[in-house]
């Protein structure tokens, strides 16, 4: 009986602990990971996602630098997706099976990098992996010359993001 409790303590410890590193802000949920955040996923679909660039919870201040595996898997309603220049890492298949995602807005100057073990953006089609016929991505155009090397980028559709005037 006394190892039944000392178990239950530390499974309730877990979740407590868990708890405290996860909170939603706006429509997102995300979990503090360092000394940022990552992206978990949505509290409802969206259509044109605008990730922020720092989140506060319990009046700290934190730089969102990944987005979760799987994070927005098979959204259908997605048709863009901004995140800022802290994106350090996207995880494998985070947007795919978003067959109508037609831009990708990328801030930072660094690619951000993916495990590269399943697609991040595209959909199935006839056994390949592929994007719909729109889908751009538009990343720093000081940065295009790295994107154009990096893994997860190399073979989308880049185009520099032009400022706003």
């Amino acid at each position: 009986m006394k190892r039944f409790g000392l178990i239950a303590i530390a499974l309730v410890s877990a979740v407590i602990a868990f708890a405290q590193n996860t909170f939603v802000s706006g429509d997102l949920n995300f979990k503090i990971e360092g000394n940022g955040v990552v992206l978990m996923s949505a509290t409802r679909p969206q259509t044109n996602l605008r990730i922020p660039t720092m989140v506060s919870h319990n009046g700290v201040k934190y730089p969102v630098t990944g987005i979760a595996r799987g994070a927005f898997y098979n959204h259908q309603s997605l048709l863009t997706v901004s995140f800022g220049a802290y994106m350090k890492s996207i995880g494998d298949g985070a947007f795919f099976g978003c067959q109508k995602l037609e831009a990708v807005y990328c801030y930072a100057v660094v690619p951000p990098v993916s495990g590269g073990r399943v697609a991040v953006f595209g959909f199935e089609s006839n056994g390949q992996v592929v994007v719909n016929q729109k889908f751009a991505v538009f990343v720093p155009s000081g940065a295009i010359a790295d994107y154009q090397q990096a893994p997860l980028w190399k073979d989308l559709p880049l185009q520099p993001i032009v400022a706003e005037k």
